[in-house]
């Protein structure tokens, strides 16, 4: 009778597990097969029409020229990325920069700014837009580059840190010269995290939509600007479906290529050879002092003209006037005298804003902690990371396409629900939340888990006592990120935020639709702002966890 209890006991939990991760398989599944049966809609519809010439339904001479422009600016700033973050990651771990973490930390700091941030800080750099197609192409890879060079730093630096420093010993005393060991030895090691790290900036420069929209312009489409215009201005949602199943496409071939390379990365690890790493005396002895300076000169000196630069002109375009500093562009936000703004309630936005993120934080972390929970099981592990990296790599353009076909109805028309939006920013969060939660919730023993019920304890009890510990400062930080994650989204927003009660990011939109000087200020200044929530809803939320716990050791 006690071993039948037990085995319910156990079993309970586990379908309530089963529900939720199919719960949230179809939060993510829903949308994007609705947008595949309108493409196959429409496609079928206009092959018809077309005679079924299906080649000039697919593809004509704009979307031509928007592949082009999008491959273009892709494969421009995978090259930029690797060339600044290739030598400063072997700078970082060959520890010869003086305060290589710092460094790291520097380059990685963009990576968690909105979108909108990044490309006024662009814009505040040259001061107007410039009309030329070309010097837009060139601010949208400058803008990649911010985001995306500290991604290249550490995952070249992760693998110069774990070079065979045996091997190289090896094979300098048998005469191999420097070329000879880069081509034949620290090349073929480092090739897997450089492929790794090209893929990943692809992907990220390929689903790029705010630094797009808002650099780019008219002139400058790309494939998620044209699906935006297709269903927003035109809408032709079908045709927008087509171009999403299409991009859709190319993020899967790139993910598949990404997991790939992964695996690639590991299988030199078991060639036999002891790692140890590059910090040995042996090591530190071949770098000489001069060129350890020039080398941390040149280092720093790129990662603050990379990062320092654009971030203080930001500063700089939203508080400074004839060379003081003036608070006048943020007391014109906060007064509602923007022009581009007339009839808009500031105040109001913003706090709609917080209010979206606070609600779209509880939908992600509801949904990120059962599916953390469940991870623990091996035969769902694999599947939840293959899952969750799929939905990173999914555009927020294309969820928001397929929860506006989805909340059109029928049976139910949800477009006009307040609530819609920031879910739906709280289900794109929850990747990030999983990813974040999944390492500490497999650390916590079974054993304890499994006394706590021998013991009898209530859910509830194993759940403050059990779990929260261990996760309390995780579930902060994923919270903070889900936070800034919702206060600084833009690409679902663009479809699924109603006219009438914009979002912080529209509003740098709209101010930017009007240009001058006074409106570049002002936006610059909303942009800042938004960044600066952003960062603190990341920064703070786990040091004031820290605090606690400080101040309950010393009482």
């Amino acid at each position: 009778m006690a071993g039948n209890l037990r085995v319910a006991h156990l079993r309970s939990p586990r379908r309530l597990q089963n529900l939720l991760l199919g719960l949230c398989v179809l939060c993510y599944a829903a949308p994007l097969l609705r947008i595949a049966v309108v493409a196959a809609q429409t496609l079928v519809r206009r092959t018809d029409q077309g005679g079924g010439d299906l080649g000039l339904v697919l593809v004509n001479a704009r979307v031509a020229r928007i592949i082009g422009l999008t491959c273009g600016q892709t494969l421009a700033s995978v090259v930029v990325c690797l060339g600044i973050g290739i030598p400063l990651g072997w700078a970082v771990g060959r520890r010869t920069v003086h305060g290589s973490s710092v460094l790291g930390a520097l380059l990685l700091a963009p990576f968690a700014l909105p979108t909108v941030t990044v490309a006024l800080a662009m814009f505040a750099i040259v001061g107007s837009p410039p009309d030329s197609l070309s010097g837009r192409f060139l601010l949208i890879v400058g803008a990649h580059a911010l985001f995306n060079v500290g991604l290249v730093v550490r995952t070249v630096a992760l693998a110069v840190e774990a070079l065979p420093v045996q091997a190289e010993e090896a094979a300098a005393s048998l005469g191999a010269s420097a070329k000879s060991r880069w081509l034949h030895l620290r090349l073929p090691l480092l090739s897997p995290a450089i492929a790794s790290s090209a893929l990943l900036v692809a992907l990220l420069s390929l689903t790029s939509f705010g630094a797009v929209v808002l650099l780019g312009g008219h002139g400058m489409t790309t494939l998620e600007v044209e699906v935006w215009v297709l269903a927003t201005r035109q809408f032709d949602l079908g045709a927008a479906a087509l171009l999403a199943v299409g991009q859709f496409f190319l993020v899967v071939l790139l993910l598949l290529a990404f997991e790939r390379t992964a695996r690639w990365s590991q299988q030199w690890s078991g060639l036999g050879i002891e790692l140890r790493p590059l910090q040995s005396s042996t090591t530190k002895a071949r770098v000489y002092p001069t060129r350890a300076g020039l080398t941390s000169l040149a280092s720093w000196a790129t990662a603050l003209t990379l990062v320092g630069v654009p971030l203080g002109a930001l500063v700089m375009r939203s508080g400074f006037d004839n060379g003081q500093w003036t608070w006048s562009r943020y007391v014109d936000l906060f007064g509602n005298k923007v022009v581009p703004l007339r009839g808009v309630d500031f105040v109001e936005v913003l706090w709609r804003s917080v209010g979206n993120a606070g609600v779209a934080t509880v939908v992600a972390t509801l949904i990120a902690v059962p599916v953390a929970i469940a991870s623990r099981n091996q035969r769902v592990t694999r599947p939840v990371n293959r899952a969750t990296s799929l939905s990173l790599g999914v555009p927020a353009t294309l969820m928001g396409l397929g929860y506006l076909v989805l909340a059109s109805g029928p049976p139910v028309d949800l477009r006009s629900s307040r609530w819609l939006l920031p879910v739906v920013q709280g289900i794109l969060a929850a990747p990030i939340c999983v990813r974040i939660l999944a390492p500490p919730v497999s650390q916590i023993g079974r054993g304890v888990i499994e006394a706590a019920r021998t013991l009898n304890s209530s859910g509830i009890d194993q759940a403050v006592r059990v779990w929260l510990p261990p996760l309390l400062r995780p579930l902060a930080f994923s919270a903070g990120c889900a936070f800034a994650f919702s206060i600084g989204e833009f690409g679902a927003s663009s479809f699924l935020a109603r006219s009438g009660d914009p979002t912080l990011t529209q509003l740098v939109a709209r101010i930017l639709s009007r240009p001058s000087v006074v409106s570049l200020s002002q936006a610059c200044a909303l942009s800042l702002l938004i960044g600066t929530l952003a960062v603190g809803a990341i920064v703070l939320p786990s040091g004031g966890v820290g605090l606690l716990r400080v101040g309950g050791r010393r009482a």
